[in-house]
């Protein structure tokens, strides 16, 4: 899930695992990010917030919609958007006299609205015994956020020729909330059990036009609109407990199981297609009868149920009292995991044939499309409805892994030279039921399946040069699986006669080697200055290749070869009183924080491999950076903290990050590759606390507002495929705590 669905509210801490440990799943080929919901307060608390946004693109400014349901403001649908009973299943039934479709292709215009959000929060505790105690925690969030956005989309050919060449607008409205509740019983100090249940859900309503050159229908031009409204839900309900035994708390057993769901839906997706020569009004179009396949409803969705355990032990032996203090020469953890999860995935297509339609209306005004498609047209043959599901609609991934790790930390000299060993032994196995576009519904289902057992070893040294310096050395072995949509064999593009995007069943696993070495210096409390190296050599690594087909472009994944990545980083967080010559000096309050890093990857491509429906993909530069692996990353950002007096503190951060030029498909039969140009945002934020009640904020992003750009690199020159800008956002806000 992605981290927005988590608000601060809610979020007790985030940690990003750099380096591989047997506790954590095999499958770490970059990190892994740990989200802490929070669980325990011992004070009680009641808090409310509220705020707004604007953006500079998109508020007040007309605002082009659809008739949806009356919950979408929410984040719901209200079943408008549901598939009619009639045509559901793979044996829908058809009335030759009446439409099983509403009317609702006409347009809207209204005034893009401020954005909206507001939170509650609460928590407190019980004590139900002289060292039981109970907390308990409930949190629910909204949000709500209007974007414009217009640019170019283009699809060129090897000889860098346009073949589609659109300006897009897009408006969107868009959703964020969520509930949280956790109890958490604290049976002493050394016992805790505790039980979240999380619910996030987001949702996006957007309105796309694209207009401009197709080559399959020059001279005339295509003007395209298409509805999209996708609702995407997470559900988790976890329990888990930590208990403490033998003197001084030698032994720690932890343990974990959870259930959680995960849909994704888009219902009735709607796109009409017309024809108009250059110039011509809007309500001289004709509708594009050539492909009934394009006058489309779409429906589509997508449920995914997974339960995972852990149970863990960690063991200290050979404890010394050194300096008054009770320190372990030799840890052992043991433990085991499970995980299994299955999706399933399917989709409804109903094509309108409009290839008669020109006879009874040879030009349309494209605002009021239900006028024509009525059901008294209907009825009398002047455009018919047809089901177009392809025998690729359904598929089910199932994923069953079953892990056991042991490893043992030992002091070799306390508190100064501490090694790490040990190993993850990770059984996997990934099976994808499908069937191909080019099959037929009567064929048998075909199964693909990726079952493997791996042992990942791994081994750290930590050497404590003294107290403020420590030098760190790593190394691990580590698995990269497909992803569940890398796996799956069904079409889908983002906008009429677009890249086509479809999943590879026949993805196998990668393997990756990691070695890290970092030297950190802590000057004092608070402050860090860390200089790391990396390398990880990669086996059948997956990526993404650009395929050229009659009718476009076909983007797709593939198992390369090999391939190399070795970097450095630098990560720099300090305080700036050095630069002043007082203690009540303006340096005292300023901060910094720097991330940088530099990368180098180089891919070797197999002389052909396969991707998607396709037999054979002849990758146009055989050895190339890594796609999506950026040269370089930088993360800055300058704060100032002062306490003006015991009521008002306040802090300002300016904040800056940027990526470099990475890969973003790989071009294939004569296509050049595709490059994310460097894309960087600078942010305001500003923050005050008012008393021990009120708190303030105004966020200030992309304060330059950059231009997002893809751009293809064929033999005959550089093309701009994707180009936008997302306009500046301002946000504000205002906290009360009742409690």
């Amino acid at each position: 899930a992605p981290l927005d669905i988590f608000p601060t509210t809610i979020v007790s801490s985030l940690s990003v695992n750099k380096a591989f440990t047997p506790e954590l799943y095999g499958d770490f080929a970059g990190g892994a990010v740990d989200i802490r919901t929070k669980e325990t307060t011992d004070e009680t608390v009641l808090r409310v917030n509220v705020g707004g946004g604007l953006n500079t693109q998109t508020t007040f400014q007309d605002f082009r919609s659809y008739n949806g349901g009356t919950t979408d403001f929410w984040g719901f649908d209200d079943g408008t958007r549901d598939l009619p009973p009639s045509l559901a299943g793979r044996t829908p039934q058809l009335n030759s006299e009446v439409s099983p479709f509403r009317k609702n292709f006409d347009p809207t215009t209204g005034t893009a609205r401020p954005d909206l959000n507001f939170g509650l929060f609460g928590a407190t505790s019980f004590r139900l015994g002289e060292e039981v105690k109970l907390h308990v925690l409930a949190s629910a969030n909204y949000r709500n956020q209007n974007r414009y956005r217009n640019g170019k989309n283009r699809i060129m050919n090897a000889l860098n020729i346009a073949l589609i060449d659109y300006d897009f607008e897009t408006w969107e409205f868009s959703t964020q909330s969520s509930l949280l509740g956790s109890a958490t019983l604290e049976l002493g100090k050394r016992h805790e059990v505790s039980f979240t249940s999380m619910m996030a859900n987001i949702s996006t309503d957007q309105f796309r036009e694209n207009y401009g050159y197709h080559f399959d229908y020059a001279p005339n031009n295509v003007y395209a609109r298409r509805y999209t409204y996708r609702q995407n839900q997470v559900r988790v309900n976890q329990v888990r407990g930590s208990h403490h035994f033998g003197i001084a708390d030698r032994l720690l057993v932890d343990w974990a199981a959870s259930m959680s769901n995960a849909s994704s839906d888009e219902p009735d997706r709607r796109q009409l297609v017309y024809l108009y020569e250059p110039g011509a009004p809007q309500d001289q179009y004709l509708f594009n009868g050539l492909d009934r396949i394009e006058n489309q409803r779409w429906y589509s969705g997508l449920d995914e149920e997974e339960t995972s355990a852990h149970a863990g032990l960690a063991y200290r032996l050979l404890q010394r009292e050194i300096e008054d203090d009770m320190v372990s020469l030799l840890t052992i953890r043991t433990g085991a995991d499970m995980k299994s999860k299955q999706r399933d995935f399917g989709y409804d297509l109903w094509v309108y044939d409009l290839s008669q339609i020109g006879q009874t209306y040879p030009t349309v005004d494209v605002y009021t499309p239900d006028q024509y498609l009525n059901n008294e047209n209907y009825a009398n043959g002047v455009y018919d409805i047809q089901n177009a599901t392809t025998p690729d609609a359904d598929h089910t991934i199932e994923q069953d892994i079953q892990a056991g790790y042991f490893a043992a930390e030992v002091d070799i000299i306390p508190r100064k030279l501490k090694v790490l060993g040990g190993a993850r032994v990770e059984m996997g196995q990934q099976t994808i039921f499908y069937r191909k576009q080019s099959d037929s519904f009567f064929q048998p289902i075909r199964k693909a399946t990726i079952d493997e057992t791996d042992v990942l070893p791994y081994a750290s040294v930590k050497y404590d040069i003294n107290e403020k310096n420590v030098l760190r050395l790593s190394g691990s072995q580590t698995i990269s699986r497909p992803g569940f949509r890398e796996m799956a064999p069904f079409e889908y593009t983002e906008y009429f006669a677009g890249v086509k995007n479809v999943g590879n069943p026949e993805l196998q696993n990668g393997s990756v080697t990691n070695v890290d070495a970092r030297y950190e210096v802590y000057p004092t409390a608070g402050e860090l200055i860390a200089l790391g190296v990396f390398g990880k050599a990669l086996q059948d690594p997956i990526e993404k290749v650009a395929l050229a087909t009659a009718s476009g472009q076909l983007q797709s994944f593939a198992n390369t070869d090999r391939g190399t990545v070795a970097g450095v980083e630098l990560e720099v967080v300090k305080r700036l009183s050095f630069l002043g010559s007082s203690d009540s000096s303006f340096f005292n309050d300023l901060s910094i924080g720097f991330n940088a890093s530099y990368l180098y990857s180089q891919v070797t491509i197999d002389s052909d491999l396969g991707g998607g429906d396709a037999a054979t993909v002849v990758l146009t530069n055989r050895e190339r950076p890594l796609q999506g692996a950026s040269p370089y990353l930088i993360n800055a950002d300058l704060s100032w903290t002062k306490t003006f007096s015991e009521r008002f503190r306040g802090v300002a951060t300016l904040a800056y990050n940027i990526y470099g030029k990475r890969v973003f498909a790989v071009g294939a039969n004569g296509l050049g590759d595709q490059y994310e140009m460097p894309f960087g945002q600078l942010n305001l934020i500003l923050r005050g606390e008012i008393g021990e009640r009120w708190q303030a904020n105004l966020t200030f992003r992309n304060l330059t507002d950059a231009q997002y750009r893809i751009e293809q690199e064929n033999r005959e020159g550089t093309a701009i495929l994707n180009s936008y800008r997302m306009g500046m956002n301002v946000s504000f806000g205002v906290g009360f705590r009742i409690l």
